[in-house]
């Protein structure tokens, strides 16, 4: 019997982008919002989005509207 797998607990920053499909920008516009609800962690030179974090965002839409519009 195979073992159901789990989902990865972390997303690169290239996956957390494709699984929301947002752009890089966007997705660091979001990490830095101050008290953001976007939790990551670094792993070396590695930056990682916690999923459980980025589900709750794309499920609340918390902090969409709070994201800095880029400079024209």
């Amino acid at each position: 019997m195979n073992p159901i797998p789990l989902p990865p607990a972390a997303l690169s920053i290239s996956e957390a982008c494709a699984y929301a499909r947002l752009s890089r920008a966007t997705l660091y516009r979001l990490i830095g919002i101050p008290n953001s609800p976007l939790r990551t962690s670094k792993i070396g030179a590695r930056r990682v989005v916690l999923r459980e974090s980025l589900d709750a965002l794309l499920a609340t839409g918390a902090a969409i509207n709070a994201v800095p519009s880029k400079a024209a």
